[in-house]
């Protein structure tokens, strides 16, 4: 007797992005076959020898003399094999503060790899080869963290196209092996952040009070430790909260407030941290006539997305969205509460 077909599985609803740095080879060497392939060096500090020997390496001769007395940052060149980045963080003077506002070994690594990504695009790479040198904990965690940030495309997600036009990668640190859980918070943090700039980016026909909620309650998929309660506009005039009803009248979904509560697993002794961010769905309060920075490709001021202001106080609810996902997902030891008005 014929076996009866399983049943197709149901579709998740919660959204699903994918890490490009999931898909990353650790540890191991590129192997490819007539190939368009890039080459990556991170010196984690401003070795001058290494930086010689790599131009050597991969330099025509032409090339090399000008490129070895290069003081950049960042040197990239079309060598011999193809193209090549070297990335070498310098020593700056301080720019005052007793330091505490200079540039961070993390945010430096973050945002200069965030920013290959589109180079690797624009060369129309197939494959790319990265390799750490004498990079700290900080600087990897920087590093992924900006590459994976900068895999988010919101026209490629809605088509369900993800991670398309990028290249296959692989990673090796000169020294040392690579640290599984930094791997970790760097897809947790870059979720984070693309998770809030979805939500921002998404028109109002699809994210408006009530979907907010459903998609804090459903398709987040927060863990356990964190409970989410949501305030309809009912709840909202029992406990008197006229000013933010009056406004949402005039929309087709009434406002609603989300209340995320997470607390760790492990006790702590850290008293309760409350963020209030306001997540504008309606009201646009002129927001539609400033420049936009987003990542929608057809949000032009017209309609559209119009009625967030870009990741600044407009878009504070969905910016907590992200955090909070971040936190429960890496165990912070401090508890937090997140109270999101949205209209």
């Amino acid at each position: 007797m014929a076996k009866k077909a399983a049943p197709a599985a149901k579709a998740s609803n919660k959204l699903q992005f994918q890490s490009w740095i999931e898909t990353f080879d650790f540890g191991k060497e590129l192997k490819v076959k007539n190939e368009i392939t890039g080459y990556v060096y991170f010196l984690g500090v401003d070795d001058s020898a290494k930086f010689s020997s790599l131009v050597q390496e991969h330099a025509l001769e032409w090339q090399a003399k000008s490129l070895k007395q290069s003081e950049k940052e960042v040197v990239s060149f079309v060598g011999a094999q193809g193209p090549v980045w070297i990335l070498r963080p310098r020593k700056k003077n301080t720019v005052g503060h007793d330091g505490l506002i200079d540039e961070a070994a993390y945010t430096w690594a973050r945002d200069q790899f965030g920013s290959l990504v589109t180079q690797f695009k624009a060369q129309q790479l197939k494959a790319v080869q990265i390799e750490f040198h004498g990079t700290e904990g900080v600087q990897d965690l920087g590093a992924l963290t900006g590459m994976d940030m900068a895999a988010y495309s919101f026209r490629q997600f809605v088509d369900g196209k993800q991670l398309a036009d990028l290249p296959k990668v692989a990673a090796k640190k000169s020294l040392g092996a690579w640290d599984k859980a930094v791997v970790k918070e760097a897809m947790l943090r870059a979720r984070a952040v693309n998770v809030a700039r979805h939500m921002v980016n998404l028109p109002p026909n699809d994210l408006n009070p009530k979907s907010f909620a459903e998609m804090a309650t459903k398709r987040l998929g927060f863990p356990k430790n964190t409970k989410v309660t949501v305030w309809d506009t009912k709840k909202l005039v029992q406990e008197k909260m006229g000013l933010h009803v009056a406004v949402g009248q005039g929309a087709e979904n009434g406002p609603c407030m989300v209340h995320l509560k997470y607390r760790p697993t492990k006790k702590s002794s850290l008293k309760p941290v409350a963020f209030v961010g306001k997540g504008i769905t309606f009201d646009t309060g002129g927001v539609g006539y400033q420049a936009f920075f987003g990542n929608a490709p057809d949000e032009k001021r017209h309609g559209r997305g119009r009625q967030r202001d870009r990741f600044g106080t407009m878009g504070g609810g969905q910016q907590l969205s992200g955090s909070f996902g971040f936190l429960s997902g890496t165990g912070g030891k401090c508890g937090g509460r997140k109270i999101i008005p949205s209209k």
